[in-house]
């Protein structure tokens, strides 16, 4: 809603940041596939520019940027992957806190992966990095660590309350 000053009231922004993120109605089946093609392209992406960027600055050390073809690939697609399997037997998405992860988890694996970026491309042009890049880096791998720790916790309750784990007398 719009306030008397014409700015957004808290409750509207809320709304409005929710449903940019979730979209109408919080996560969806599709969304996690259209999660998991997005992980895929950047990663594929990533692999490809690791190639040329260091053929074309004749580059034959060690960087980070190879690891961002796989962090991608297997923290992104794949684990976006195992969360639709995860949701068709548990209904883990049901959840109240699995908005919380899915924002979570993406925001640290996008920062994660952006840092690696960063990183292997100022190694590749021979520049040092400094504790700016580990240290945002670091918080990707914070959100990322929450993201999988309230996923946990998820699981857990959801296989707990689960009908199909076998009853043991």
């Amino acid at each position: 809603m719009i306030g008397k000053e014409g700015v957004l009231e808290s409750s509207a922004w809320h709304r409005c940041t929710i449903h940019f993120y979730l979209g109408k109605g919080g996560i969806s089946l599709k969304r996690l596939l259209h999660t998991s093609m997005f992980y895929t392209i950047i990663g594929l992406i990533g692999g490809v520019f690791y190639r040329e960027y260091t053929k074309m600055m004749d580059f034959e050390g060690s960087t980070q940027l190879g690891l961002v073809h796989t962090h991608f690939l297997m923290l992104g697609m794949f684990m976006f992957f195992i969360i639709l399997l995860m949701e068709k037997q548990f209904q883990i998405m049901r959840h109240k806190w699995f908005n919380a992860f899915y924002i979570c988890y993406n925001i640290g694996l996008l920062i994660t992966g952006g840092m690696l970026t960063t990183h292997g491309i100022m190694t590749v042009q021979g520049k040092t990095t400094g504790p700016a890049i580990s240290g945002i880096a670091g918080l990707g791998h914070i959100f990322l660590g929450i993201g999988i720790a309230i996923l946990f916790v998820i699981l857990y309750k959801s296989i707990s309350g689960s009908k199909n784990e076998p009853q043991r007398s």
